[in-house]
């Protein structure tokens, strides 16, 4: 069973409020960060605990009993006591910072039809698949990115020490260098001469970056930028059209209107380039344009996608539609993240052993030749 938003008495203006949170990435609870998968393991434990037909503050009380953490024994205690006062629990929860609007509104539903066990249920779903999409994409960059690293790192090492001791032994000797080492030693030179500048270059880079990562500039340049990436760009794009779907399905299956659906998403959206795609398919819309081609005009959105729209506004199955979407693309993405795997570590292996390869190269060549002089 979804959660049932016209079920409610609450206006057009408080409900787009209570969704309006629902791909918040972090929650700062318990006076810290509280993560999508601490919300998995509180709504799941709830979930079970009252579908076992205990009591609501039976099973705070036996969460608490489970609880290692200070903060969190205190978070679970003043539940307990506004509960034990009378409080209902969407009640409860509205006066802790850090819960977002959508939960609140969930569980003010819960309170009023008596369906705790089903609203904690399908909140610990949500999280538990927001995680599995995190996890997949995290898993198929993890590799890579630590690959890289390191061969930055070996690179590095072998520029700033290793090739400057062969370099000594060939002024000393006096051999004529081939134009790789060369070049080699030069990059080595300018490692060696310039490294604490390159060091704190990159400091402050980063730095500047923090400072204006939340700037529309920044997220469009980095967005453009990643969507050109070969392979992660695909990648990361269809990580978020699946965010995209799985939000308008259960915004649909909530029975919010499209276009305010669309307007909520689009704020969750983290992502420039499928935000500013939402912008303009909300304003089409609103002018009269049809659902599908509103999203055709984008050429961010693909084919596929358009013509399950047509198809959703011929049979006014939209939320089917979009649960039918949610499936596919996630699904694909599965697929999509064995098969970058699949490819990305043995190319990225294969380049930090030709990086490597060429810098030993490029030393042992003139080694050659002193070998000769030395006969």
């Amino acid at each position: 069973m979804e959660i049932e938003f016209e079920n409610t008495r609450t206006s057009r203006k408080e409900q787009q409020n209570g969704i309006e949170q629902i791909l918040n990435k972090e929650i700062n609870l318990f006076g810290g960060s509280f993560s999508s998968k601490k919300k998995e393991y509180f709504y799941r434990e709830l979930s079970i605990l009252m579908q076992s037909g205990v009591s609501l503050k039976a099973a705070l009380e036996i969460m608490l009993e489970s609880q290692e953490k200070k903060k969190d024994k205190a978070f679970i205690e003043r539940l307990i006591t506004k509960v034990v006062s009378g409080k209902l629990l969407s009640e409860a929860i509205a006066d802790e910072p850090g819960f977002s609007s959508y939960e609140q509104h969930a569980l003010r539903i819960a309170d009023r039809t008596g369906q705790k066990e089903v609203i904690t249920s399908d909140l610990y779903h949500y999280y538990l698949n927001k995680n599995k999409q995190r996890r997949q994409l995290y898993g198929s960059l993890t590799y890579p990115i630590i690959v890289m690293l390191t061969a930055i790192g070996v690179t590095f090492f072998m520029l700033k020490f290793v090739v400057p001791t062969f370099q000594d032994t060939f002024r000393q000797n006096e051999v004529n260098l081939p134009g790789i080492t060369e070049f080699i030693i030069g990059i080595s030179e300018f490692v060696s001469t310039n490294g604490w500048m390159l060091f704190f270059g990159s400091l402050l880079i980063i730095l500047l970056f923090s400072l204006i990562r939340k700037t529309n500039a920044y997220k469009r340049f980095i967005g453009k930028f990643v969507l050109r990436v070969p392979l992660i760009g695909n990648h990361i794009k269809r990580s978020y059209i699946v965010q995209f779907t799985h939000a308008m399905s259960l915004l649909t299956k909530s029975k919010v209107p499209l276009v305010t659906a669309l307007g909520l998403v689009k704020e969750m959206i983290a992502f420039y380039p499928l935000s500013s795609a939402l912008s303009k398919v909300e304003s089409q819309i609103m002018n009269g344009e049809l659902l599908h081609k509103a999203f055709g005009r984008n050429p961010f959105f693909e084919k596929k996608m358009i013509a399950l729209l047509k198809v959703a506004e011929e049979t006014s199955q939209t939320e089917y539609i979009f649960n039918k979407l949610y499936e596919q693309y996630r699904d694909d993405l599965v697929y999509q993240s064995r098969q970058l795997s699949n490819i990305l570590n043995p190319v990225l292996t294969l380049l930090v052993g030709f990086v490597v390869g060429i810098i030993l190269l490029a030393m042992y060549l003139p080694m050659f030749q002193l070998s000769s002089l030395i006969e």
